[in-house]
């Protein structure tokens, strides 16, 4: 009995550690999927709301209507032409100037802890996406 438990302990660590690591490639893959689709669409003339109801359906459609929404109202969408290329050297997009769109998300984990004198609870995802002929 002793030792299922002293098994069961760190299966249940790792589960939670493996849905994690899921779960944030999942949400970054959508991320990026949000952020170049946003910069095309404005680099061909689309209107922000259109693009807001598409990218609500793409949310709806890929993780489903309650976390869509949640993604949607928690995260922090922005749009800037760049017109100087040393303008991106920071941002790691590429060295042509256009338009660039990113996307800021913060949500929380399954399992927090302590991390420098503070409690760990929460993870952060930045995507940037550069369109260069906008």
């Amino acid at each position: 009995m002793v030792e299922a438990v002293m098994l069961l302990v760190p299966f249940i660590l790792l589960v939670f550690l493996l849905l994690e690591a899921f779960r944030r490639e999942v949400f970054q893959v959508v991320l990026t999927h949000i952020t170049c689709t946003e910069v095309r669409a404005r680099a061909l003339g689309e209107r922000k709301e259109e693009i807001d109801l598409e990218t609500q359906r793409f949310l709806t459609s890929a993780l489903g209507s309650a976390l869509g929404h949640d993604i949607k109202e928690n995260s922090h969408k922005e749009f800037q032409r760049v017109t100087e290329p040393a303008e991106l050297r920071w941002l790691q997009v590429g060295n042509r100037p256009g338009g660039l769109s990113e996307i800021w998300l913060r949500y929380e984990q399954f399992i927090g802890f302590d991390s420098k004198e503070k409690r760990k609870h929460h993870q952060e995802i930045t995507k940037r996406c550069l369109f260069p002929f906008s």
